[in-house]
């Protein structure tokens, strides 16, 4: 950030800025002169320079605003989020703390009248499973068992905003983008920060497997031609050049040959050591924190997805709204950073278990709650991380291998269930 910028930001509020709120202006004016061009090309050209910096200074306001909000909001409900977790893990009438924490994770069948995560992790997932329930069924042929490639195809497009002409396939596209946003909306109003995107947010699936068989060079070459070159930008706004480009592909190759485990994210929080208490991940940065392949159009994403994608389309939702319904359902429960929040609890509440005298004789028993607690959340998160990135690898191909035998055996009860109804054989 220019001098003249924090100059003027500080003449606005009328008092210095700290080195730390200097910092995260700077990344908020990083941030908006990104934002901006890529909103509207048009209007961005049509600025002076003068007009340009007034609209790029008065979106990283607000953007520093917004997200100061943000936190202050997520820290308040945090906040009261444990105290209710304390009060209802430590009163149970039979349980024991732990016990009552395993309990609040996963369900159980002893009818302790706590209600689980994993329970709202479903009704979340259920809900915005029917807001596709439509789309799902109209969009398959051969009773169910294929999917109808055309219609998907169309369907695709519609939601890139190209007019199929058909009705049917615009109202699919509709319910699409409309469940889409409101899954997106649902995560924000829990602690979370997903922008909304420009006319489409269709996810992307990427074949581990076939992405490394590929190699980086030969992955990026394939995919240079596919992105919306608009969607990169330097730090000030100006384009990215192509050469510039293929070094971000590299880095997204990186990330899906690792499988994620590249991130300084992921590393620092491996090298955390057992006595260390977790810092997790929060939510409200977690889907900023990855860099994803941004396609010019619907042809380049269908292409990419047929080429290397590793699941259908019908998966690819479904995936999508599981994932988000995890990510939403432990918000609900444990705060904006649900593995710091459990993870903190669980060692508090076994440190004054320990030195509870009711429990002098069952240390080890709480010792194994406790660490159960720990499992149980990396398993509902999804947070079994890989040692290293050549086991990611490793167990990337295995996963890959392991889908296409479902596929296959899938395929083929779904053929003999066919010739018995049709046959009666």
């Amino acid at each position: 950030m220019k001098d003249q910028c924090k100059t003027a930001v500080e003449g606005a509020l009328g008092r210095k800025l700290s080195d730390q709120e200097a910092e995260l202006l700077e990344q908020q004016f990083i941030k908006a002169s990104r934002e901006l061009p890529a909103e509207d090309i048009k209007a961005w050209k049509s600025m002076s320079d003068e007009e340009r910096a007034e609209a790029i200074a008065d979106r990283a306001i607000q953007n520093y605003t917004d997200q100061h909000i943000k936190e202050v909001t997520n820290l308040v409900n945090d906040l009261e989020i444990r105290e209710n977790l304390v009060k209802e893990l430590t009163n149970h009438p039979k349980l024991n703390p732990l016990e009552a924490m395993n309990r609040k994770l996963v369900m159980h069948t002893d009818q302790s009248g706590i209600q689980s995560v994993e329970h709202n992790i479903q009704a979340v997932e259920v809900r915005y499973m029917q807001g596709l329930a439509q789309v799902f069924s109209d969009t398959q042929k051969t009773m169910g068992f294929l999917l109808d490639g055309d219609k998907v195809k169309s369907l695709v497009k519609e939601i890139f905003g190209k007019p199929s002409g058909d009705a049917e396939i615009a109202k699919l596209a509709k319910s699409v983008t409309d469940t889409l946003e409101s899954l997106r909306v649902h995560y924000n109003r829990y602690g979370g920060d997903i922008k909304k995107l420009a006319n489409y947010g269709l996810p992307q699936s990427h074949s581990h497997y076939k992405v490394i068989s590929k190699g980086q060079d030969e992955w990026v070459k394939y995919t240079l031609p596919l992105t919306d070159r608009s969607k990169y930008r330097h730090e000030n706004g100006s384009l990215m050049s192509e050469t510039e480009v293929a070094d971000v592909l590299r880095a997204v190759y990186n990330t899906i040959a690792s499988e994620g485990h590249n991130k300084a994210l992921v590393q620092a929080h491996l090298v955390q050591s057992e006595t260390d208490l977790p810092v997790g991940f929060n939510m409200q940065n977690l889907h900023q924190h990855h860099r994803s392949v941004h396609f010019k159009d619907a042809d380049s994403w269908l292409k990419y997805q047929e080429e290397l994608g590793e699941v259908n389309f019908h998966d690819l939702l479904s995936n999508h709204i599981r994932r988000m319904s995890t990510e939403i359902g432990l918000m609900q429960t444990f705060g904006s950073n649900p593995e710091k929040m459990v993870k903190q609890l669980g060692h508090e509440l076994l440190n004054k278990a320990m030195q509870d005298p009711k429990f002098y004789d069952k240390h080890r028993k709480l010792q194994k709650q406790a660490a159960l607690i720990n499992r149980h959340y990396n398993e509902l998160a999804g947070q079994a991380l890989p040692i290293d990135s050549n086991l990611a690898q490793v167990g990337g191909i295995l996963r890959s291998w392991a889908v296409s035998t479902k596929m296959r055996i899938s395929k083929y009860y779904s053929t003999i269930r066919f010739c018995h109804n049709e046959t009666g054989c």
